[in-house]
């Protein structure tokens, strides 16, 4: 457990590091269509911002993910729970008991960390409830990064799921003296997750658009990263592309083909699907040789806006005209 964390502390300063010592270049792109749209999103992973986008009105919505530590499924059979691990400075530990009475210390020391709570979005959840029953107890740390922001512990439990509420039971144990509160609240399936946030006694935060108003989302999340010395994986924050699965599903087109000779009879072969993260994050990769992200822009994808809309999509670069990551430009266009 505590391997793991050095690696990602170490694997997170040999990022930062790199930068130093190489000039980020942004990928020129040349030639564009009159037929698609071309858009540039602000997502550098500084400002730790969820945002969604909608192809068919092309407006875009940004949240803090610093506001929320925790997004419930909002379904009315919904009995999952997400948890923000946006930085690689967070942290879920869970221990094997429901008795919420157990230290936070036991559960860190004992328990076993999740690493990764979003192998998939909406169905790949760290925290599942078995009927109504407890959860058992997570311990969720904040840890010091390297500017020094203070460090959060926060002990909960899920204590009820049902078709229209839940509860949670937390401590936070950055307060001295502090006691467990117990919040419930109603879900609003107006939205695919109910954001929680331990702050200010427990609150629920607005954080996505309605599921009605929006197609795909760029986030932080943590996954599995292949690393070019040694040829193996480790956990690595990244910064993805997800899809809304209550409106939108998506298939990659399986080989290399001009984006403008995609058509719609390309849709025939699709075999649509709604696992949140198959757009991802590879379609850039990061060379800790020469300090560039390169953008992979021979991956296209089709989205189905609710069997409305279909578009074919792909990725451009990954800079801004300043040469600084984190700037998504993708080129997408809708089938007549």
């Amino acid at each position: 457990m505590r391997k793991n964390n050095l690696i990602i502390l170490v694997l997170a300063i040999s990022f930062a590091l790199t930068g130093c010592f190489k000039e980020e270049i942004p990928t020129k792109f040349a030639g564009r269509s009159p037929n698609s749209k071309y858009v540039k999103l602000d997502c550098n992973s500084e400002a730790n911002q969820m945002v969604f986008y909608d192809l068919s009105t092309g407006l875009n919505h940004s949240a803090p993910n610093n506001n929320w530590h925790l997004a419930f499924d909002a379904l009315p059979n919904g009995n999952s729970v997400r948890v923000n691990l946006t930085r690689s400075n967070y942290h879920l530990y869970v221990l094997n008991t429901t008795d919420f009475k157990v230290s936070s210390d036991d559960v860190i020391l004992q328990g076993t960390e999740i690493m990764d709570s979003v192998s998939d979005w909406y169905s790949g959840n760290a925290i599942q409830m078995l009927d109504s029953h407890p959860s058992k107890v997570y311990v969720y740390t904040q840890e010091p990064d390297l500017n020094g922001s203070p460090q959060g512990k926060i002990k909960f439990q899920i204590t009820e799921a049902t078709n229209k509420t839940y509860s949670i039971r937390f401590l936070n144990e950055m307060f001295v003296g502090a006691k467990p509160i117990d919040f419930g609240f109603d879900k609003y399936n107006a939205y695919n997750f109910n954001y929680f946030s331990f702050n200010h006694g427990g609150r629920i935060v607005e954080i996505e658009p309605h599921k009605e108003n929006w197609d795909i989302v760029f986030t932080q999340y943590r996954d599995m990263v292949k690393f070019e010395q040694d040829n193996k994986f480790y956990p690595y924050q990244v910064l993805g592309t997800l899809i809304n699965p209550y409106k939108t599903s998506v298939f990659e087109i399986p080989y290399k083909a001009r984006f403008d000779e995609i058509d719609h009879q390309t849709c025939k072969l699709a075999d649509w699907c709604i696992v949140s993260n198959t757009i991802g994050f590879d379609w850039k990769y990061y060379s800790l040789n020469n300090g560039v992200y390169t953008t992979d822009t021979s991956k296209v994808w089709l989205l189905n806006d609710n069997e409305e809309f279909v578009y074919k999509m792909r990725f451009i670069n990954y800079y801004n005209n300043n040469g600084n990551s984190g700037y998504p430009s993708f080129e997408y266009a809708k089938f007549n």
